[in-house]
C-alpha cells in the first residue's frame, strides 16, 4: 500500500508541475516590466530567456510578428520531461537580423521552433561548455548569412537535433566570404550526440557539415545525418568522424565546386574521417562534387546501397592531376565493406575517367567489396589508360590499370557478384537516379540488413518498385519528386504550426508540425498506393498530376516484363482513377509506373487468387 502510495503522490507532483507550465508572449507592443501575458507581453526575447523574466521549466515563449535584433543567452534550464520551448507564432514570421542564440555551460533542455537568425557577427546558433545529453531541439529554423557558420557546437555539447532546418549563405557580409568559418554546421566538441534530419544545407562558404578537429577520441556515437538535402557548399558537403552512427538516405550535390584552395582542385561530397569506425553509410546519393565524390578514410565502416556520381569536370584551379570517383590516399589503409553501390563517373578527361583510384593498392585490397555496379564510359584514353581503376603498383593482369574483370582475376575474393554495365537510370542528367524496369542493377544486390523489394536487393539509392528512397526509409517519402529533381518539404521557418486564442491564452499545437510531410503534397505529381491490395481480381490506381501534360501508367510483372498499358495520353491535372483487372494474370508481385512529365513514379502491388 506504501507503494502505491508512493507512486500517486509521485504522480500527482508531476501533473501539477505540468499544470504550472504557462504560456509567455513577447511581442513589439510589450514591456519588460510586463508579466509576459498575451494581453501584457515582453519587449525582447533577451529577457523572456534571462533569470530575471522568471521563465522555468514547462514554459512556452511565444515570440510574435516582427524582427528583434539580438543577442540572446538562455540563463535557465527546463528538464527532460519539460523543457523551456522558445517559439514564434503561427503564420507569423520572427526574425532575429541580425542576431543569435548562444548557450552556455550548464544550460539545459531548450527547443527552439520556426525562427530565423541571420546576419549575426559570428554564428547563428553557439553552444559552449558542457551540457546534458539531450539538451537542445532545433525545429524549423533558418540560419543564413551569418558571417561565421550556421551552427557551431563545441565542448561537451551533450546532444543536439536539428531537424527540417534551413542553414544557408554561411560565412559571407554583403555576399561576400569571409576569411574564418562559414560552415553550415561544425563541430568542435570532444563530445555529444548529433542528429540533423531534414534540412536544407547549402552555398556555404566552408563546408555543410564539418567535424572541425580530429580529436583521437570523439564521443558522438549513435550521431545521425539522415535525409538532408547538402548542395553547393564551397568545400566539402560532409566531413563526419563519429563512431557507431548512421548517415543515411542524403542527397549530396555539387559540393567542392567553387574550391580554390592551391593543392586540392576541387573538394569532396562526403568524407569519412581517420578517426570514424563502425559507421553506416547507406542509400545516400552523392554526385557532381568538385572533386571525388567519396574519401573512405574511416576504419571498419560500412557503405552499402549508394549511388555515387561523378559528372562534373573541375577547372576552377587548373593542373589537377587526376579526378575519381572514390580516392583512397597513401596514408590511410582502412578496412571497410562496400555492398551494393553504384560507383560511377562519366568524365572523359585524361586523367579524371576513373571509378576507384589507391595511391597505394593495398588501400584498395584492404576493403571488403561485393555487389557493386561501375560504369565509367567515356574515357578517351588509349589502352590499357581506360579502364575504370587506378591501383598503384598492384600485380597481376593489366598491373595499376585494371577493368573490373582483372581485379577479379588478380583477387579472387574481391568484388564477388559486382558488373561493369550501364546502371539503367531513369534520368541521370535530370538527378532522377531511380531504376528503369530493365535495369541490371534489380535483384543484383546482396542481404545486409535492409527489407526489399523482390528476389534481392537492388544495388543503389533506390529500391525498384518503392516509392522512398528504399523500402525501409522511415521518412515515408520526404524526399519527393518534382520532375526528375528531388525536392525537400517542410523545411525552414515558414509553414503554419501553432494557434493562440487570445481570449482564453489556450494554446495549440497544429498535430502535423515537425511530423513526416503527406506524400501527397501540393503542386507535385503523386501515385497512391492501389485499393484493395492484395486484390483479386480487379484494383483501382489513383493518381494525381499538377500540371495538364502527357501521361503514361503501365503494369510490369516484378521481372520488369511489360502487363498492360493503362494510361498512354493527354491528361489534365486533378485527381485521376483507374481500374485494373487481373483476371488473366496468375498470383504474385507486380509493378505499376506512373510516367508524366520527367516525374516517374512506382508502386508494388500484389495479386493473390
Amino acid at each position: 500500500m506504501r507503494s502505491i502510495m508512493s507512486a500517486f503522490l509521485c504522480a500527482m507532483l508531476v501533473w501539477v508541475a505540468q499544470t504550472d507550465a504557462r504560456n509567455l508572449y513577447v511581442a513589439f507592443n510589450g514591456n519588460n516590466n510586463n508579466p509576459g501575458t498575451i494581453s501584457q507581453p515582453w519587449r525582447t526575447i533577451s529577457f523572456a530567456v534571462s533569470s530575471s523574466s522568471g521563465a522555468q521549466a514547462g514554459d512556452t515563449i511565444i515570440v510574435r510578428q516582427g524582427n528583434y535584433p539580438e543577442q540572446i543567452f538562455p540563463e535557465v534550464s527546463g528538464t527532460p520531461t519539460q523543457p523551456i520551448v522558445i517559439r514564434r507564432l503561427k503564420e507569423e514570421s520572427v526574425s532575429i537580423d541580425p542576431g543569435k542564440i548562444r548557450f552556455e555551460s550548464g544550460i539545459n533542455h531548450w527547443k527552439i521552433w520556426g525562427l530565423k537568425f541571420m546576419h549575426s557577427g559570428s554564428s547563428g546558433l553557439e553552444v559552449t561548455g558542457t551540457h546534458a545529453a539531450n539538451f537542445l531541439t532545433v525545429m524549423k529554423c533558418t540560419f543564413s548569412h551569418n558571417e561565421q557558420d550556421g551552427i557551431y557546437l563545441s565542448g561537451g555539447f551533450g546532444g543536439i537535433q536539428i531537424r527540417y532546418c534551413e542553414i544557408q549563405f554561411n560565412g559571407e557580409v554583403n555576399g561576400v566570404p569571409q576569411n574564418e568559418e562559414g560552415h553550415g554546421i561544425v563541430i568542435y566538441g570532444s563530445s555529444g550526440q548529433l542528429v540533423v534530419k531534414n534540412n536544407l544545407i547549402a552555398n556555404n562558404w566552408h563546408k555543410g557539415i564539418a567535424y572541425g578537429s580530429d580529436v583521437t577520441q570523439y564521443d558522438g556515437d549513435n550521431s545521425q545525418i539522415d535525409s538532408n538535402m547538402i548542395i553547393n557548399n564551397y568545400e566539402s558537403g560532409l566531413d563526419f568522424s563519429p563512431d557507431n552512427s548512421f548517415v543515411r538516405h542524403n542527397y549530396i550535390s555539387r559540393n567542392g565546386q567553387r574550391d580554390t584552395e592551391s593543392g586540392e582542385w576541387g573538394d569532396k561530397g562526403v568524407m569519412a574521417k581517420g578517426i570514424c569506425s563502425h559507421t553506416t553509410f547507406a542509400f545516400n546519393i552523392i554526385k557532381s562534387s568538385g572533386g571525388m565524390e567519396l574519401a573512405p578514410l574511416g576504419d571498419q565502416c560500412y557503405y552499402y546501397n549508394n549511388t555515387l556520381y561523378k559528372d562534373v569536370f573541375y577547372t576552377a584551379v587548373p593542373g589537377s592531376p587526376y579526378q575519381s570517383t572514390i580516392i583512397f590516399y597513401d596514408s590511410y589503409d582502412p578496412s571497410s565493406v562496400f555492398r551494393n553501390n553504384i560507383i560511377c563517373n562519366m568524365l572523359s578527361q585524361e586523367d579524371h575517367h576513373w571509378a576507384i583510384i589507391s595511391e597505394v593498392y593495398q588501400a584498395y585490397t584492404s576493403q571488403t567489396w561485393s555487389n557493386n555496379l561501375y560504369w565509367c564510359p567515356n574515357s578517351s584514353q588509349p589502352f590499357p589508360d581506360n579502364k575504370p581503376f587506378k591501383l598503384y603498383g598492384a600485380p597481376g593482369p593489366g598491373g595499376t590499370y585494371k577493368t573490373l574483370a582483372e581485379v577479379q582475376a588478380t583477387w579472387p575474393s574481391a568484388e564477388n557478384n559486382s558488373i561493369y554495365v550501364s546502371p539503367g537510370f531513369v534520368s541521370a542528367p535530370d538527378s532522377n537516379f531511380q531504376l528503369l524496369p530493365n535495369s541490371p542493377a534489380i535483384d543484383a544486390g546482396t542481404q545486409v540488413g535492409f527489407p526489399y523489394v523482390g528476389q534481392a536487393p537492388d544495388i543503389g539509392a533506390y529500391e525498384f518498385g518503392s516509392s522512398t528512397a528504399n523500402i525501409g526509409d522511415p521518412l515515408g517519402g520526404l524526399f519527393e519528386h518534382s520532375g526528375a529533381v528531388l525536392c525537400l518539404s517542410g523545411v525552414g521557418s515558414d509553414e503554419l504550426d501553432l494557434t493562440v486564442d487570445p481570449a482564453t491564452d489556450v494554446l495549440t499545437f497544429n498535430p502535423n508540425n515537425g511530423a513526416v510531410p503527406s506524400k501527397v503534397l501540393p503542386g507535385l505529381v503523386t501515385l497512391e498506393q492501389n485499393s484493395p491490395n492484395p486484390f483479386n481480381p480487379a484494383t483501382s490506381i489513383r493518381f494525381h498530376l499538377s500540371h495538364d501534360g502527357m501521361v503514361k501508367l503501365t503494369v510490369y510483372t516484378i521481372t520488369g516484363q511489360l502487363v498492360n498499358t493503362l494510361v498512354n495520353g493527354y491528361q489534365n491535372a486533378g485527381a485521376h482513377e483507374v481500374t485494373f483487372d487481373g483476371s488473366n494474370l496468375v498470383s504474385g508481385v507486380y509493378l505499376y509506373r506512373l510516367e508524366a512529365g520527367n516525374v516517374v513514379q512506382s508502386q508494388k502491388m500484389v495479386l493473390t487468387k
